[in-house]
């Protein structure tokens, strides 16, 4: 265990686990493995390892069973995914100040995707974006990380997401 394809939410807290005999001898060990990355081993059974803190990521699993012979066996992998964990959001009728955790520029309308059909305006501290008056207004066509806007919006908004804050 963990089932192929199992998404957890960031940060992660994942325990992996692995059944081993030997018809001739004992196990020596299970190590676990992300990829090639070495997590940790387990000596006796039942074998098992929690890896903890997983950031946001899609991540192949193995566990390699060793004998007292010294011989090794490669499990099948296990693919797990790790999704970024969301923000609620509460957005109130009218104006709200929000900030802009995505990296770099991004356009408007793509950064405010999940809300996007409640906006009516955005400023930022020089420029302006009006869905009503875009051809007279609208200074403002992207949105850049660590700045913060004022967003307008038509009605109340409650949103799950990864992003805007």
């Amino acid at each position: 265990s963990p089932i192929n394809n199992t998404t957890y939410t960031a940060p992660a807290s994942i325990t992996i686990e692995a059944t081993a005999a030997d018809a001739d001898g004992v196990i020596s060990k299970v190590e676990f493995y992300n990829g090639t990355t070495k997590l940790g081993e387990d000596a006796t059974s039942p074998y098992s390892y929690t890896w903890t803190n997983i950031p946001a990521g899609t991540y192949t699993i193995t566990a390699v069973a060793t004998d007292n012979g010294g011989l090794s066996k490669t499990s099948t992998i296990v693919t797990v995914n790790v999704s970024a964990s969301t923000t609620k959001v509460s957005l109130n009728a009218g104006w709200n100040f929000i900030g802009c955790p995505i990296t770099g520029s991004t356009a408007i309308d793509k950064a405010l995707s999940s809300i996007w059909i409640q906006v009516q305006t955005v400023k930022g501290l020089e420029s302006f974006y009006s869905k009503d008056n875009q051809a007279a207004f609208n200074s403002l066509n992207t949105v850049e990380w660590g700045k913060g806007y004022l967003v307008k919006v038509t009605h109340n908004i409650f949103i799950s997401r990864v992003g805007w804050i």
